[in-house]
């Protein structure tokens, strides 16, 4: 089962296909089914100002006028490596807090409270505030982070494991189920895990039993993975979920109807958006999760 390339799509083209009451023989219009799962994701994260996807990533902030507390402006969901005083000191884990709201337990997080008792309690700078202090972390939206990642019920299984080059993986059973009993467990335009690398499911063969992968994708950096080393695979929240698979489908049943349907699909600054006459489903959605700290 082949698609165009993941690009973070939130509904793989494979569940599309279903909607459209097409079966995995009919595969005529799977790059344009891809294609558009690709294009209503991009469209709910433009209408949200945010992203549904982890991605690794560095952000830079300035000297906070408190400097016992962070605020970041993105959806943090796992700190990597946080450095104060403009890079020349890295702050322990065991220095902060992360939290939501006033909550310790949920995520995306939108600060950092530094413990008063830390062995690093303050934030400073060395010779400007500007971009004093960095966050290289997992950024993107999701409300249940600890569970994102399913164990695939699959490893790699190829003889020797892979090499940080290598494009196809070996699996047990590439069309089996997966821990909820849903079949198949790999499919293309998924995000998959490996060790700590990020991967693009682009194809699977269920012959061979084998998921052809895009390496190191999301910031991060393919590696060598040994041997039976599990296969996460990335779930997005099943609301954004649903809507992406509604979008999705409604873009490609209107596929060949007037331009006119796709009007206001692009907003002045080049961001790509919801159609108004998108379903309302859709619309409801991106309504509850719009990002509003940048109006």
């Amino acid at each position: 089962m082949t698609a165009t390339r993941g690009d973070n799509a939130y509904c793989p083209m494979e569940d599309l296909k279903a909607a459209v009451d097409l079966t995995a023989s009919d595969d005529a219009d799977d790059v344009l089914l891809g294609g558009y799962c690709v294009i209503a994701s991009r469209m709910i994260d433009g209408e949200c100002k945010r992203k549904f996807y982890p991605a690794l990533e560095t952000y830079y902030y300035d000297h906070p006028a408190d400097p016992g507390v962070l605020r970041v402006d993105g959806d943090l969901l796992a700190v990597t490596t946080f450095t104060t005083q403009n890079g020349e000191v890295t702050v322990g884990s065991d220095d902060y807090y992360l939290m939501c709201g006033g909550s310790y337990n949920y995520t995306p997080y939108n600060r950092i409270v530094m413990i008063p008792d830390g062995d690093y309690p303050n934030l400073l700078y060395s010779g400007r505030l500007q971009k004093a202090n960095a966050l290289t972390a997992t950024w993107g939206y999701h409300e249940d982070w600890a569970n994102a990642w399913q164990d695939s019920n699959d490893t790699v299984q190829n003889a020797g494991g892979i090499t940080a080059a290598g494009t196809s993986i070996t699996v047990s059973d590439a069309d089996g189920a997966n821990l909820d009993g849903e079949t198949p467990r790999f499919k293309a335009q998924q995000l998959i895990k490996v060790g700590d690398e990020y991967m693009h499911v682009t194809d699977r063969n269920d012959t061979t039993n084998a998921i052809t992968v895009r390496r190191g994708v999301n910031g991060t950096t393919a590696a060598a993975h040994d041997a039976d080393t599990t296969i996460y695979i990335y779930r997005p929240m099943a609301v954004v979920y649903e809507a992406a698979r509604q979008l999705a489908k409604w873009l490609y049943n209107i596929r060949d109807a007037s331009i006119e349907l796709m009007a206001g699909a692009v907003d002045q600054g080049g961001t790509i958006r919801l159609p108004p006459n998108a379903p309302s489903f859709v619309k409801g959605v991106c309504e509850i999760y719009k990002d509003r700290r940048f109006g």
